[in-house]
């Protein structure tokens, strides 16, 4: 009865680890899943941020553009 119940013992006992392993691959795999989106997710962000500003640049040099160039003339007048 002692070999059995050691049997026993170490089938739960690598049941277990076995277990905590795959939760430990299965917690890591998750944390890179989203690590990658929050990278993808970061680059979208910076690309979004690039083009407000690069827009905001373009509407800053319209306005100054009208001030600073000559009238022009009207040729049906």
């Amino acid at each position: 009865m002692t070999d059995a119940a050691n049997a026993v013992e170490t089938a739960r006992s690598e049941r277990k680890a076995t277990q905590q392993r795959n939760q430990q691959e299965r917690f890591t795999l998750l944390s890179t899943e989203l690590a990658a989106d929050e990278l993808r997710n970061l680059s979208v962000a910076n690309d979004a941020r690039r083009i407000e500003t690069r827009r905001a640049e373009q509407e800053q040099t319209q306005r100054r553009r009208p001030s600073q160039q000559e009238p022009q003339l009207d040729l049906f007048e």
